[in-house]
């Protein structure tokens, strides 16, 4: 009774399969799959996939039923064949899905692309190429986690069906979501995955040069190295990335004179190919570079500050074990783990910090409920509109730094017309509450000819005034 339930369930789930029939399926072919599906003998539910199969050759489910049924009758080869048959299919349907999705991503349509990235995995869960375009586009997104773990998952994948070209787009993607989350030891070591494979790969030789040139953190940084790759990667094909890493590399080594060209060739590369050809995209590399300064990535916003010091901890670390300094070693990896993990408890600090503020926002009544106010923390910003007679107006835009409120206030009266006075405030996370403080001038009581002084206003609201 237990087998027939399970087969029953196989055979229940199956009209479901249907729904994504609906566009390339014949009516007739669909009728025989369903009298397939209803059949309670398996030589009739053979016959009827058949004849819905001989009238779709390319109906993925039919071959699927066929293969079940097949299956029940303890006929394993053909049960095989036919699912073989069926993957085919599938894996055609999933290329067709992912070639769209491209598209979507090469027009900006990220979502979109998302979307058809998932069906594809859905029909073909073992696709390296799905995972992987799906990571380009959450990197493209800033989702820079999912990257990671999609490129993750097509890099296992492509290594399992020795695709190649898959494992390096792989290595290739996660290097460069490493990159933009400012792990750029990961980085370098994707990059050389790369490299191992394909050791003519421009991109990879280029992006590695550029880490090796002007990654914020001196213990990334290779100058004689970023040369190496840059000059390489150019040599390989002259684009004007490739032109801009290696201006980085020749100024890191000191040799500004050839960053400077090698900008100077970028802008003959757009000129040659029918762009502006403005060197306004660089001026500031050229400025940096005219004033005898490298140039440096800024550190990525909330990354990891203490990736640096562990780094370093660790390179030393490795450096004692190589000298045979074990305990040394063991006590250096031991405070490289403390201090990585101080680091990840003040980032997941700093995030609920910013959760706690930003639920903060919402409309508030102040001044006994005759002021109403809609606040708004989002972003690092302070936002906050009074209701007025003629409605809602702007009156405070501001930024937030941990739980200090910095900012201009436009005023308008008798002392400063039309002028921006600055405001400062802070948040109370203990007492749930935040306050802004105006600093301005306005006239003595008594009259219009009197002398402005200085005035400093606080307004205040709590959680519990939010309506």
């Amino acid at each position: 009774m237990g087998q027939r339930n399970s087969a029953l369930q196989r055979w229940v789930l199956m009209p479901f399969l249907l729904l994504v029939l609906s566009a390339c399926v014949t009516n007739e072919a669909a009728n025989w799959f369903n009298k397939g599906i209803e059949a309670s003998n398996g030589d009739e539910k053979i016959a009827n996939f058949t004849r819905a199969i001989e009238l779709n050759h390319e109906m993925a489910a039919g071959f699927k039923g066929r293969a079940l049924a097949y299956n029940d009758l303890g006929r394993a080869d053909k049960a095989i064949a036919d699912q073989k048959t069926a993957k085919a299919f599938d894996w055609d349907q999933s290329a067709a899905l992912v070639n769209r999705g491209i598209a979507y991503k090469n027009k900006g349509q990220f979502d979109l692309a998302i979307q058809d990235y998932d069906e594809a995995i859905h029909f073909t869960p073992d696709m390296a190429q799905a995972y992987g375009n799906r990571g380009n586009a959450y990197d493209l997104k800033g989702l820079y986690e999912k990257a990671i773990n999609d490129q993750t998952r097509s890099i296992t994948l492509a290594k399992a069906s020795d695709d190649d070209h898959s494992l390096i787009l792989g290595y290739f993607s996660r290097g460069h979501a490493y990159q933009s989350k400012g792990s750029y030891n990961l980085t370098i070591r994707d990059m050389n995955e790369v490299l191992k494979i394909a050791p003519n790969n421009a991109h990879a030789r280029a992006h590695l040069a550029w880490v090796r040139a002007a990654a914020p953190d001196a213990v990334f940084r290779d100058g004689k190295l970023a040369v190496e790759d840059a000059e390489k990667a150019a040599g390989l094909e002259l684009n004007a990335f490739n032109l801009a890493v290696l201006a980085a590399a020749y100024a890191e080594v000191g040799r500004f004179d050839k960053a400077i060209k090698s900008l100077a060739q970028v802008n003959e590369l757009l000129n040659r190919m029918g762009g502006e050809g403005s060197l306004a995209e660089f001026e500031k590399h050229r400025k940096r570079y005219g004033a005898r300064k490298p140039w440096r990535m800024s550190h990525p916003a909330g990354g990891p500050d203490y990736t640096t010091t562990v780094i370093q901890l660790n390179d030393r670390a490795e450096r004692a074990r190589a000298d045979g300094k074990i305990e040394e070693a063991g006590r250096l990896e031991k405070k490289a783990l403390a201090v990585g993990e101080k680091g990840r408890r003040q980032e997941q600090a700093k995030i609920s910090q910013k959760q706690q503020i930003e639920a903060l926002s919402g409309r508030y009544s102040t001044a006994g409920g005759r002021s109403q106010w809609q606040i708004n923390f989002r972003n690092g910003r302070f936002e906050a509109r009074y209701l007025s007679r003629s409605g809602w107006s702007n009156f405070f835009s501001a930024t937030v730094t941990g739980t200090e409120i910095n900012g201009r206030y436009d005023y308008h009266g008798d002392c400063q017309k039309a002028s921006t006075i600055p405001l400062q405030g802070r948040i109370d996370l203990n007492e749930k509450s935040f306050r802004i403080v105006k600093y301005g001038h306005n006239k003595r009581r008594g009259g219009p000819d009197e002398p402005c002084v200085p005035k400093t206003t606080t307004t205040k609201w709590y959680l519990k005034d939010r309506q």
